[in-house]
């Protein structure tokens, strides 16, 4: 007998391919537990998981997508908001310039 993962081959020797599934496929290997539990699947079955894991791995590839695309608009935002508050400080320091101007101006005329 051979563990894997708590998991015990007892039909080792008469070639069981369940038995060999279940060695190959940890316990807390989440995502393909559920072949050893799903071993009398219909070929129908089978398609229609093939289907689902093809669907499944183009909508991950469209999130992906997206995440990168969000990750270079925020990017880009910062950049912005930079430039934005450089432009705000430029016009308060030249703003100021006049007022001060202004108030010389109209000292001078006084």
């Amino acid at each position: 007998h051979e563990a894997n993962s708590s998991v015990t081959i007892e039909n080792e020797g008469e070639g069981d391919e369940a038995a060999l599934l279940d060695a190959q496929v940890p316990d807390n290997d989440v995502e393909n537990n559920d072949i050893k539990n799903n071993n009398n699947l219909t070929q129908e079955q089978i398609t229609q998981l093939r289907i689902k894991h093809q669907q499944d791995q183009t909508n991950l590839k469209d999130v992906e997508t997206i995440h990168a695309d969000i990750i270079v608009q925020i990017e880009t935002l910062k950049r912005r908001i930079v430039e934005l508050a450089d432009k705000k400080e430029d016009i308060l320091r030249k703003r100021e310039e006049c007022h001060e101007f202004l108030v010389e101006f109209a000292e001078r005329e006084l």
